[in-house]
């Protein structure tokens, strides 16, 4: 019952940050419309896993399997809004191109009924690096409060989700196998890291709107 509960209040969360976004759509830039793409394609999977629950199918694994190739893309993505040099742009589209062949090779190997964790993992491990990248390069080593950044609260959320998320799917076929408790307070975790994460968005995109001195993001 309160997991329910708290799954209503994730997919508000979600709906909040699409309102905002969609509100200021002509306002913000490349990389926070790819963001917002990201919010609507959560809200969307998310709905419908929820109501796959409701309407009691087994199993809605496959609706999160489908969900993780393209948030790998949009997010991926966003962050060519960053870079303007050929050899920087070519690296990020070999990810997105490596992402769509890796999990096209788990969709014919595996059944789209089970959970792909490895291929969450590896996916996982390349947003944190990317944002990495970002948070450190465009927001750390300024001039600038890097709390009233809106690059930087995106950036430092998706790090703390998708780093959560390594230790969760590296070892979830071990703990599902062995019966190990701790894979639930992970879950516990990442949710609250996946509200944070949608959370700042819509903050984000206030303090974009909100200071002129968001609206100048460098490229490199």
């Amino acid at each position: 019952m309160l997991m329910s509960w708290y799954m209503y209040v994730l997919l508000l969360n979600k709906l909040i940050a699409i309102v905002v976004g969609l509100y200021h759509w002509r306002k913000i830039d490349f990389f926070f419309r790819l963001i917002v793409l990201h919010v609507v394609v959560a809200f969307i999977a998310e709905l419908v896993g929820m109501c796959m629950s409701m309407m009691h199918f087994t199993n809605n694994t496959i609706v999160f399997n489908l969900f993780m190739p393209v948030e790998f893309t949009v997010l991926c993505a966003s962050s060519l809004y960053f870079y303007t040099s050929r050899s920087a742009r070519s690296i990020v589209i070999g990810l997105i191109s490596g992402g769509i062949i890796y999990w096209l090779y788990h969709a014919f190997v595996y059944n789209l009924n089970d959970l792909f964790n490895w291929y969450r993992l590896v996916i996982s491990i390349i947003i944190v690096s990317i944002f990495t990248i970002i948070m450190l390069s465009k927001t750390v080593f300024t001039d600038r409060k890097i709390f009233t950044q809106p690059v930087f609260l995106v950036s430092s959320a998706k790090v703390l989700y998708y780093a959560v998320t390594i230790p969760l799917f590296g070892l979830y076929t071990y703990m599902i196998e062995n019966g190990v408790s701790a894979i639930s307070k992970l879950y516990y975790i990442s949710h609250v890291t996946d509200f944070i994460q949608f959370f700042t968005v819509g903050l984000a995109i206030y303090l974009y709107i909100r200071l002129p001195q968001n609206n100048e993001t460098r490229r490199v």
